[in-house]
């Protein structure tokens, strides 16, 4: 608790804390409602690390449904090592549990998301720009996993006209047509695309 008051006073972050006061039954909708509306899960355990952050990443994996967005993921606790005596404010502040390190695992988390986002964000924009700036498409991106695909890979995957004439610009030319196929998705706001490994994805019971 005092590590959420750290991060809302210091980094102006608003915090979920989850008391896991049993591990069975483990409490496995709140945490995947967690991992879901926050997408951010970090386990804390005064104990060695691995036992109870397991449990809880296992539990989130199995039972979590929004694939379509990351999840930044990582356990504090006492790293696998002897064991030492001394005050319990001793040991916390020796083995990095006390609500400081805690707020600082969680901002370092929060960062590490954001500038996953930006990673992803960039190509994206880049893509943008040069359909607004060119008649030839550089990439397509699907509209599920928000991959961008080359051009040429998306136009490889269907024949373009070869006996016929291409009923835009009545040329037999590849190049001319590709450049047809660029303009009518410009122009059509509704055009989605799934990639490959989207298409191929399947469901096992």
């Amino acid at each position: 608790m005092r590590a959420a008051w750290i991060l809302k006073q210091e980094f102006g972050l608003e915090t979920r804390v989850i008391n896991l006061h049993t591990i069975k039954p483990l409490d496995v909708r709140t945490l995947v409602q967690a991992a879901a509306e926050t997408g951010i899960i970090l386990t804390v355990e005064e104990h060695q690390v691995g036992g109870f952050g397991n449990l809880v990443a296992g539990a989130i994996l199995q039972h979590r449904r929004a694939f379509d967005r990351p999840l930044q993921f990582d356990r504090l606790g006492v790293e696998d090592c002897f064991g030492l005596s001394g005050k319990p404010w001793e040991l916390l502040q020796h083995f990095g549990l006390t609500a400081e390190h805690i707020a600082e695992r969680v901002a370092h988390l929060v960062e590490r998301k954001r500038d996953f986002a930006r990673s992803k964000e960039a190509p994206l924009e880049e893509a943008r720009e040069a359909r607004a700036g060119s008649s030839l498409l550089a990439a397509i991106e699907c509209s599920r996993c928000h991959s961008l695909i080359p051009f040429g890979e998306f136009v490889g995957e269907s024949a373009l006209p070869s006996d016929e004439l291409c009923a835009d610009c009545e040329r037999r030319s590849e190049e001319n047509c590709t450049a047809c196929r660029s303009q009518w998705i410009l122009s059509n706001p509704s055009f989605s695309y799934l990639c490959r490994d989207c298409r191929d994805v399947t469901v096992a019971c």
